[in-house]
């Protein structure tokens, strides 16, 4: 994908297949991903937020789609991944090697249908909430995820085992330094429609992945303004 300007993260193997309706672009499950690599090694050191718009058709792959995979060292990473076999959403954060969430489940994935994932930490706390649609939504199961190797990226695992390759639509992918508040979040699940707008002051990198951006080519805008 390209923003006719400053490359930022670069689509591999070149591509993002297609955008469905001019508004979410199409992960194929197979050789898609957008390395973001340009993200600060910083991220986990502080609160932060990611938010994401995604669709999942009904899918026989059983294996953990990377959302996002955000991998500094075995002791410092972050994975939001769907579990395809409990058909439930998953993440682990590691922090200093210490879990701070290992590996739990949350909530079912509901195919088929547009829905949006905020997923805050809390610094202070060492308190992870999980939003599906601005609902927060209280861990259930245990999953086996594990750091792979080092590296940032959105649609599958760093290291890119073939299973870990997201298969389905996403759009609007934000990373905050900071932990949104249960009205900001609000506000990015209903579109501005209600809510509190979280303002851009902490928005870290936004990936729109529509078409206000999005040609053929082999590169995403980082909107932001931050260059990530």
């Amino acid at each position: 994908i390209s923003s006719g300007g400053t490359a930022q993260p670069v689509v591999t193997p070149g591509k993002v297949e297609s955008l469905r309706g001019n508004d979410y672009a199409t992960f194929d499950g197979i050789d898609d991903y957008v390395d973001v690599s340009s993200l600060p090694d910083t991220l986990l050191n502080s609160d932060f937020s990611i938010s994401f718009k995604f669709n999942k058709p009904n899918s026989v792959k059983v294996d953990n789609d990377r959302f996002f995979d955000y991998s500094i060292n075995p002791g410092n990473y972050l994975q939001i991944i769907t579990d395809d076999v409990k058909q439930k959403y998953a993440v682990r954060l590691v922090i200093g090697g210490v879990d701070k969430v290992a590996g739990l489940t949350f909530g079912d994935i509901d195919f088929g249908v547009d829905t949006i994932i905020t997923v805050t930490y809390n610094s202070t706390t060492s308190t992870l909430i999980f939003y599906k649609n601005a609902v927060q939504i209280d861990s259930d199961l245990s999953t086996a995820i594990g750091y792979g190797a080092a590296g940032k990226s959105v649609g599958a695992r760093v290291d890119l085992t073939a299973s870990t390759f997201f298969e389905g639509l996403l759009r609007d992918f934000r990373i905050y330094d900071d932990a949104l508040t249960q009205d900001e979040i609000t506000y990015l699940a209903s579109e501005g429609v209600s809510g509190i707008n979280p303002g851009t002051g902490n928005l870290l990198a936004e990936y729109n992945l529509d078409a206000s951006q999005s040609n053929p080519g082999t590169f995403i805008e980082d909107t932001s303004g931050n260059g990530n």
